[in-house]
């Protein structure tokens, strides 16, 4: 994975964090987002093991799985509600 990709993964993380916070999508969209979340999430676990010795992108795509994980209980929380 390159810096771009990571990068991108990132944008799209913390803006459905914020649009989670904002309450700003509906149900559908909160489905669409766990698939793209898991595919994300996938992606960053590859990524990781392939750089290992990169702490400085290590660091990214460890504080960007946070940030995953944290979305995907939010999504789950309020699907099951």
């Amino acid at each position: 994975m390159t810096w771009y990709e990571a990068e991108e993964i990132a944008k799209y993380v913390f803006r459905l964090e914020s649009d989670l916070d904002d309450w700003a999508i509906d149900n559908t969209k909160m489905k669409t987002a766990l698939a793209r979340l898991d595919l994300a999430k996938d992606k960053l676990n590859h990524a990781r093991q392939q750089r290992a010795g990169d702490r400085v992108f290590r660091s990214l795509v460890d504080e960007v799985d946070l940030h995953a994980r944290h979305c995907e209980e939010a999504i789950r929380e309020r699907l099951m509600a």
